[in-house]
């Protein structure tokens, strides 16, 4: 069943450096996971923008990646969940977000890096906003049904400033059809 829901899930994680620092998640963040559903709890998740607009819709993603999030642009992993949180006016935030959403098992039963996203849509394609991975590796999978995570946010990775004309986008999917992998890499 997961594999069915991992291949309608198919995703690609964009660094938007357009937003980078007008999106923010911080404060102590909480992952529960246990059998068929994960708790999310995240401090704040902010959005802060010079010209005033309306965010777009925003999004937390929990994300399991067999290697660590470098902060080079480029992301790999599985989608375990996912849940709307809404659209902000610049200046505001939304405080104390607690939310129970279904999880799918990441695939083969092993350790991951597990990172909580916050993302907005463009079309099919996700856009990285922020992102906030928790320290080492996490077993989950088949068999793996109980996980509880915690860390918290103070700053936002370092995201090198990019020309948003530069993004090469490259989409590669698991020869064992198990999962999705999306990339984003700057040239």
């Amino acid at each position: 069943m997961w594999k069915s829901f991992l291949t309608a899930m198919i995703f690609l994680l964009i660094l938007s450096t357009s937003f980078a620092g007008a999106y923010d998640i911080h404060g102590d963040i909480n992952l529960i996971i246990n059998n068929d559903s994960a708790r999310i709890q995240i401090g704040r998740a902010c959005y802060y923008f010079s010209s005033g607009a309306e965010s777009d819709n925003m999004f937390i993603r929990v994300v399991a990646s067999e290697t660590a999030y470098t902060g080079d642009g480029t992301y790999f992993g599985y989608a375990v969940c996912e849940f709307a949180i809404g659209t902000l006016d610049s200046g505001f935030c939304y405080d104390n977000i607690d939310q129970t959403t279904p999880y799918v098992e990441p695939g083969p039963d092993q350790e991951y890096y597990i990172a909580v996203a916050l993302v907005s849509y463009s079309g099919d394609i996700g856009i990285l906003l922020d992102i906030y991975e928790f320290e080492g590796k996490h077993r989950l999978g088949s068999g793996s049904d109980f996980a509880e995570l915690s860390g918290v946010a103070e700053d936002t990775l370092d995201i090198p400033p990019q020309n948003s004309n530069d993004k090469k986008i490259n989409y590669v999917e698991s020869s064992d059809d198990t999962c999705f992998v999306g990339s984003l890499k700057y040239k």
